[in-house]
């Protein structure tokens, strides 16, 4: 089967075998502009090429699954509102099918935050765990919850958004359209967004800049990387007062890039705006160890739970 995560930037595509194993993987950039149709062509291309370069027979799909960002319903296959892409009321399905994506084959749509909780909790770190919290950061910021082995999910299997909670630190406006939303401050476009009001530039200047700048000594880098980490612990603290999970997973580039800065805002929050009973369940917050491939594991897991009855994916 193909698995594809679609994210503000870039695409990762890959070919799974119907047993699980993933063979191959192949990233390219998101077009832009980032309209429906170029995405999905491009997304066909990509599969194909892979599938060719694999020596495999594209007739011999089953069936493929997609990792987008929400929000979305994932019943119907619609991405209600996206802001970083520009998308609303989009039926990925049927654009697909316009793409050259056949009419009989299966194709799983889903929240990437959703399916990278799912890919962290059967390849990743979650052995024994009961409720896992996984946190995404990129161009936005999404999230996941698997409790029991199973994936929380909304109305009409609708995705929860952390991204867009209100955060008292923050009065930007949101591409969302809302005011102080997390991902003004913690997402790759809100934080790239941040160090340009303060640092203007004729060059385009992208989150994994701020970080790298941070780290040579900046001061409105450094500034604007605590400020984000306060952010991030304060939505933290409702993550683990909401779920109280046994385990939290920080994953997205930019989350694994930015959790070094973060982590110790994050240990000094819990010690004093967590409760005791939930500062003892939680078993720790870790960046993930699958190295980008997150959402892309959970995309197979979703394909093979609603259409194949197969084992979880296999990284080995």
């Amino acid at each position: 089967m193909v698995a594809a995560d679609i994210g503000g930037t870039k695409i990762l595509a890959g070919l799974f075998e119907a047993t699980g194993t993933l063979v191959a993987t192949r990233q390219v950039a998101l077009p832009h502009p980032s309209d429906p149709n170029r995405v999905a062509a491009v997304l066909m291309d990509t599969w194909q090429h892979l599938t060719r370069a694999c020596g495999r027979d594209w007739q011999g799909i089953q069936g493929g699954a997609l990792a987008l960002p929400g929000p979305l319903e994932s019943a119907s296959g619609t991405i209600w509102e996206n802001a970083h892409l520009g998308w609303r009321n989009v039926r990925v399905v049927e654009v697909m099918h316009r793409a050259g994506w056949p009419g009989g084959w299966p194709l799983a749509v889903e929240d990437d935050g959703r399916l990278a909780a799912l890919g962290e909790y059967h390849c990743g770190r979650a052995e024994g765990m009961t409720t896992l919290v996984v946190v995404s950061i990129g161009t936005g910021v999404g999230s996941g919850v698997v409790e029991a082995g199973r994936l929380l999910q909304g109305a009409s299997g609708g995705s929860g958004e952390i991204g867009h909670i209100p955060i008292r630190q923050s009065d930007h406006r949101c591409r969302c359209g809302l005011v102080g939303c997390l991902e003004t401050l913690v997402g790759g476009a809100g934080l790239a967004d941040r160090y340009r009001e303060r640092q203007p530039s004729p060059q385009p200047v992208s989150a994994k800049d701020v970080v790298e700048r941070a780290q040579q000594g900046d001061a409105i880098a450094r500034q604007l990387m605590h400020q984000a980490g306060e952010a991030f612990a304060e939505a933290l603290v409702i993550a683990v007062h909401l779920w109280n999970p046994d385990r939290m997973v920080i994953a997205g580039g930019l989350g694994v890039a930015a959790w070094p800065w973060w982590a110790p805002v994050w240990e000094e929050t819990l010690c004093g705006r967590v409760l005791p009973s939930h500062r003892a369940a939680l078993k720790g917050v870790r960046p993930t160890a699958l190295a980008g491939q997150a959402a892309l594991l959970g995309a197979y897991v979703i394909w093979a739970q609603r259409y194949h009855r197969a084992n979880g994916p296999n990284i080995s």
